[in-house]
Parts: structure tokens; sequence; C-alpha cells
């Protein structure tokens, strides 16, 4: 089985008493506890596995969307935590903490597994264009992925049987043989050369994961979980939309699934 983690927690207290604990020859001492705080951190990991340590311990390892709402256990008036990450060891965040704050918070991070920053950069929207990047967390060993949106033109008639039927059908490549662990560049959404052939008919039109190359779904061929949920536009959109699109990977016995699914805009926005 491969599969990523990708933390949204709460960090239990016990964690934290066991940061502070030590051992003196041989028998665990838990020292005074001097304040609780509330304790805050959100951020988003790629492209490399960050270490978070307190005063020189580690605690854990994070990877993906990483959210934390608990108390921080003071044991001395400051405490340092430290980002470290895990393929070079070296320090990308250094943060200090001090019994005198109301709270303990670390400010909202991007860490692409070359540079830590307090935001995820992404272009100013553009008039009613509707722009979107993809970053797919492919293993080296996945099948190759397609992006591709599916449009379909539609009509319903209510006095026949399913009553919805589609009139054409279309296929507008996005992404062709997408780079695993690397954003693509932001690529303008169009429904470029599809056409009402009817005056009651609609366009709808939705995006999908396909193997390079092919007509298959990319999870186990299935429609339903190759989808993704990007926003297209419409026929009276007036206000244009960014969003980049982060697609992570699990391999389970076989069953490809293509989760989580998560725009960093809304996070970073």
């Amino acid at each position: 089985m491969k599969k990523r983690t990708y933390i949204i927690n709460t960090l239990a207290l016990l964690i934290i008493l066991g940061l502070a604990s030590c051992d003196k020859e041989g028998d665990k001492v838990v020292p005074n506890i001097l304040a609780l705080k509330p304790f805050q951190m959100s951020g988003f990991v790629i492209g490399d596995t960050l270490e978070q340590y307190f005063d020189n311990q580690k605690v854990r390892e994070l990877y993906g969307r990483n959210i934390t709402y608990s108390n921080f256990l003071f044991d001395k008036d400051v405490m340092e935590m430290e980002f470290r990450s895990k393929r070079s060891g070296k320090v990308v965040h250094t943060q200090q903490f001090n019994i005198k704050n109301d709270s303990a918070i670390v400010p909202n991070f991007y860490y692409d597994g070359k540079q830590f920053s307090g935001t995820y950069d992404y272009p100013a929207v553009e008039g009613t264009k509707f722009l979107v990047n993809f970053y797919a967390d492919l293993p080296a060993d996945a099948a190759p992925m397609d992006i591709v949106i599916e449009a379909e033109e539609i009509i319903y008639d209510y006095s026949t049987p399913p009553y919805m039927f589609t009139i054409n059908s279309y296929t507008i490549p996005l992404v062709q043989n997408i780079n695993p662990r690397e954003w693509t560049e932001y690529i303008e959404i169009k429904l470029s050369g599809i056409e009402k052939t009817d005056p009651e008919s609609q366009i709808q039109a939705y995006v999908f994961m396909k193997k390079s190359g092919s007509d298959e779904y990319y999870c186990n061929n299935s429609r339903n979980f190759s989808y993704i949920g990007v926003q297209m536009p419409g026929e009276y959109t007036t206000q244009g939309l960014v969003a980049s699109w982060y697609l992570g990977y699990t391999d389970q016995n076989s069953n490809i699934s293509i989760e989580p699914q998560i725009n960093l805009v809304d996070i970073f926005r």
C-alpha cells in the first residue's frame, strides 16, 4: 500500500506532556506545569516532509494539510519550536513561545520542499477569466495522468423518461502527461468550440483525470472517483476565478484514489 499521511488533527496534551518530561536516572520525570495556553497551527507541506521539534525534541512529521487546535504546556518561560526538512535536516523555521503571551500561535505557512513561506502565492483574478493549476502528488511508478474537461449539451423533456437527454458531448484537454510533484502553469479554462444547437439546451462541464493517451478514467476507470471539483465558467459568468488544486494519491491493493483534493487558494486567500 502506498499512502501519504495528511494531518488534520488536534495535538493531544499528552504529547506536550511527553515533550516536557525527561529521563533522570532511568525514571521519567514530569516537570512543573507553569501554564497552559491555547495552541494553534495551520499550514500546507509538499515536496518534502517537515519534522516538528520543541526544545530539540521531535514531536511529529507534517505533510499535506496540517491544522492543530490544542493547549500548549509551558514548563519554563520560553520554549522554542523548529521545523526541519526531513530530507536535508536543515532548519527552515524557528519560533519562540513566551509564557507571558495569551496564546501560542504558529502563523499560517506553506512549504514546497524548497522554501518556507507565510503564504502560497497565486495570481490575481483577471476579469472573467477562470485560471487553474494542478499539483499531482504521484509516486514515480504511478500511471501517467491527463486532466480533461468533459462537456455535454443536454436538454430536458419532461414528457419522456428519463427526462434529460444528451445532444452532444465534447472533450477538451487541459493537461497532458502531468509532471508528478510539480505545479503546472496556470491554465485558462475555456469552453471553446462548444455551441448550443438548441435554444432550450444547457451546457454541463466537469473536470476529470484520465490515464495519459487513453479514455480510461484514472481511478479504477471510475468517472465518479476521477472527478476534480474545479469550478467552471457559466453562460452568465461575470466574475473570474483562480484555483490551485493539490491532488493527493493513495494506492490500496491496486485501488487508486486521488485524495485529498484541496484548493490552496481557499486556504491562503
